[in-house]
């Protein structure tokens, strides 16, 4: 029995638990640039209650005669699947076909 009792101890030591921060870092083009170009990229992700949304946005500008590159995210909680698309009861090409 004794024995026992040591391999749940053992097991119970083992467990551990990391807790992290992430500092939200954010590098937008200055006021003024000249945006060469810009790349956005959104990912959706399922969760428990809900979906997260990110968007990484990548841009080459030029400022004072030098290229730079900035880089930044936006990430934002939603309860409905952003990708859905309802039309009334319609087909989404119904939607783009016009009047007749």
């Amino acid at each position: 029995m004794a024995t026992s009792k040591l391999k749940e101890a053992s097991k119970l030591r083992s467990t551990s638990t990391t807790v992290t921060d992430k500092v939200k870092e954010k590098r937008e083009p200055p006021a003024g640039a000249k945006i060469i170009s810009k790349t956005v990229r959104t990912e959706t992700e399922e969760i428990e209650n809900g979906w997260l949304i990110s968007k990484n946005f990548d841009i080459s500008y030029e400022y004072k005669g030098e290229k730079e590159w900035a880089y930044y995210s936006k990430k934002w909680y939603s309860k409905t699947d952003p990708l859905t698309i309802k039309l009334n009861d319609e087909a989404l090409a119904d939607e783009f076909e016009g009047e007749d």
